[in-house]
């Protein structure tokens, strides 16, 4: 029997952020290799994590510890919204 090699190895698959809240009071996006605030008020933060663009909606919204992989935003979180 030939020894095949794994072909899926190699394979790249897009990163896909991933979002947890900790009640209304605070968001985590994490894996969002290369973080951008494409805008920022304290009613609205509007990212773009990866290949996806996040908009958040709510008051006294405020961001803490932004490193390129993840963002925690605090505030009274009302709703958020994924963007094409």
């Amino acid at each position: 029997m030939k020894n095949r090699r794994n072909r899926t190895q190699n394979l790249q698959l897009p990163t896909v952020p991933q979002i947890e809240f900790y009640g209304r009071d605070q968001v985590v996006v994490e894996e969002c290799h290369g973080v951008t605030i494409a805008e920022y008020d304290t009613e609205t933060i509007k990212l773009l994590a990866g290949s996806q663009i996040i908009r958040f909606y709510g008051k006294d919204l405020n961001l803490k510890n932004l490193t390129p992989q993840s963002v925690r935003i605090i505030g009274k979180v009302s709703s958020l919204e994924f963007e094409e």
